[in-house]
């Protein structure tokens, strides 16, 4: 959760610097977040998954802006949720 509130306060500081000044370009602004799925055969790989399991989440935002004609700047924040509990 800290991880996500975090994710927001950079989203909005970065968003807010198209508005900043005149020299300021627009900032490019993508993200995604997903839901998979893991099944192995002979061993528990980032969760349970020798039976299957849906507890696996990724979340991605990108941040990209044109310094100069020549120049791009980017940065992306990445991010993996998997349950790695096992239990016997």
């Amino acid at each position: 959760m800290r991880t996500i509130k975090a994710l927001l306060i950079i989203f909005n500081l970065v968003s807010s610097l198209s508005y900043a000044g005149e020299g300021v370009t627009s900032v490019d602004i993508h993200g995604f977040i997903s839901q998979g799925y893991l099944k192995t055969d002979h061993n528990n790989y980032l969760a349970q998954s020798e039976k299957g399991s849906f507890q696996f989440n990724e979340m991605a935002l990108n941040f990209g802006t044109d310094l100069t004609e020549n120049l791009r700047f980017g940065c992306q924040f990445f991010g993996i949720w998997a349950k790695t509990e096992t239990t016997r």
